[in-house]
């Protein structure tokens, strides 16, 4: 009775030694891999180095327009005093708006850019670079992206007194231009109305918008159609 005991409480032991024995191999390989890790991260592992920067930019841009770029340094190194941030935007290696700014301590802020009217549309690269010195060309940490420039700088609506109007009828419209940031766009514009056949019936030139960025306009159908 006493022996039938013993073979199974060896029995036990030799499972837990071999589980024993196995945990310890499998935390000397990870160990192992931690030290791997630690010479060489670009397999990706738990030490990689921790943000220290976030950028937010819009995707698109349209010439002499200000756009404003959200900058935040997470963190800085002990041996930074400061950093400066320089952010510009390139194109065939040819630098067509940049801003530098000054961070002493972690913190967001914004910075400011505006494309020269005589940029082409097309794509450009926005290039962000943290320096310690400001002239210096040496960078602690660089990050391109893609960003697109449109010529188009503002949106025409239209609103009519009615969806059909009769020969002789009284037309009633309005115009609204709009600018990409939701505001009115002030200056002179140039209206014109076509026939069904494309013969142009009545232009309106150097048209005025008011104090609230509309324009109001009235033609009577029956003398032009």
């Amino acid at each position: 009775m006493s022996s039938g005991c013993v073979k199974p409480l060896t029995m036990w032991l030799q499972v837990a030694l071999t589980a024993v024995l196995f945990s310890l191999g499998t935390t000397q390989v990870l160990n192992q891999q931690e030290e791997n890790c630690l010479l060489d991260s670009t397999a990706g592992c738990s030490f990689a180095r921790s943000p220290e920067y976030m950028i937010i930019t819009p995707r698109r841009i349209r010439p002499m327009q200000v756009f404003q770029v959200f900058v935040s340094i997470l963190h800085m190194k002990t041996y930074q005093e400061h950093v400066y941030v320089h952010v510009s935007i390139i194109r065939d290696d040819e630098e067509y708006a940049g801003s530098v700014l000054r961070f002493d301590r972690p913190s967001s802020r914004i910075m400011q850019l505006q494309m020269p009217d005589s940029a082409q549309e097309g794509h450009y690269k926005l290039r962000v670079e943290g320096r310690l010195q400001e002239s210096a060309m040496g960078n602690i940490w660089h990050n391109e992206t893609d960003i697109e420039l449109f010529n188009k700088q503002a949106s025409l609506f239209m609103q009519m007194s009615k969806p059909m109007y009769r020969q002789g009828q009284r037309v009633h419209f309005r115009v609204i231009p709009i600018l990409p940031n939701m505001m009115p766009k002030y200056g002179s514009m140039i209206i014109y109305i076509d026939d069904p056949t494309g013969f142009p019936v009545r232009r309106w030139q150097g048209l005025q918008t008011n104090a609230g960025g509309l324009l109001h306009l009235l033609f009577y159908g029956k003398k032009y159609f």
